[in-house]
């Protein structure tokens, strides 16, 4: 059972760090401008940086897909959830709250406003990439039950995708909320 919870866990965190990654990837200068709303402002080569930071998203994603870098891609994962938690953090207390957060991509995605709640949902997150770090292959090895635990990796990738889709559409929820609960006013 660990090892399928730590395989779904870091499928899971792989996904949403290939997606992040990529997001960065693909629109280097909107992200130059969303650490720039976040403060890093002084930052002179802010694009460089969100290349980095999708680069390095992306590495952790692929990271976590190997059951032998596992661990050390699911503490980077954590780190990184952290960190972008406590600039979050930050800007909440430095009155930005409302702003772009960034965590959807450009253009229209389900891109949220930097609320307190988001520093909830990467603790979440950075809980969920920690349960990644479990051991892959339990303490006494492989042992003649290895098909059984290979059989667990489409299971795994299953509950992961089920995860991932929850995610992305409470995300959705999240974005359309003003939608929701704001009658559109005719013209």
């Amino acid at each position: 059972m660990q090892t399928f919870i730590s395989s779904t866990a870091a499928l899971f965190v792989a996904w949403l760090m290939l997606a992040a990654g990529w997001h960065k990837l693909r629109a280097p200068f909107y992200y130059a401008e969303i650490l720039a709303k976040y403060g890093f402002a002084w930052l002179p080569a802010r694009t460089g940086a969100a290349v980095s930071l999708g680069l390095s998203e992306c590495l952790v994603g692929i990271g976590l897909a190997i059951p032998a870098s596992r661990a050390m891609a699911a503490c980077v994962a954590v780190s990184l959830l952290l960190a972008y938690s406590l600039v979050m953090a930050l800007a909440l207390l430095r009155g930005r709250g409302g702003m772009d957060c960034g965590c959807g991509g450009p253009g229209g995605k389900p891109s949220g406003e930097l609320r307190g709640g988001l520093l909830l949902r990467n603790a979440a997150l950075a809980g969920v990439a920690w349960l990644a770090a479990l051991p892959a292959v339990p303490a006494e090895g492989i042992s003649g039950r290895a098909i059984e635990r290979i059989g667990e990796w489409p299971l795994a990738a299953g509950a992961a995708f089920v995860a991932f889709v929850l995610y992305h559409g409470a995300g959705q929820i999240v974005a359309n909320r003003r939608h929701i609960t704001e009658p559109e006013v005719p013209r």
